[in-house]
Parts: structure tokens; C-alpha cells; sequence
């Protein structure tokens, strides 16, 4: 997920890094007990579009 920019693919699906970055930070700030849950999921050919909610579990 880090390093998506090297790939082709990557860098297409996410061109810039203003809709990305923030995914990588909700999930560094996750933790092991908190449960994640889809919202949303919607896969095409070459794309896929996802949502989801870090519930935080104490």
C-alpha cells in the first residue's frame, strides 16, 4: 500500500496522492483491537472503489 506510486497500476488508480494518503493514515492510527468495517465495495475491471470505518475498540 506504501509504495503504490512505483507501479503502473498504482500510479493510475491513484494519480494523486490527495485521495490515498489519507487511507494510509487511517490505518497507521488503527489499532490491532479496533474492528474495520466496509461500507462500501464496488470492483470493475482495473478499478475499485472502497469505504470503510476503524471502529476503536478499548
Amino acid at each position: 500500500m506504501v509504495d503504490y506510486e512505483k507501479y503502473k497500476l498504482g500510479k493510475l488508480a491513484a494519480p494523486t496522492p490527495d485521495h490515498y494518503v489519507p487511507v494510509i493514515y487511517s490505518m497507521a492510527l488503527a489499532d490491532s483491537k479496533d474492528e474495520i468495517h466496509h461500507t462500501y465495495a464496488d470492483m470493475l475491471p482495473g478499478f475499485s472503489n472502497r469505504s470503510f470505518i476503524i471502529e476503536h475498540k478499548s
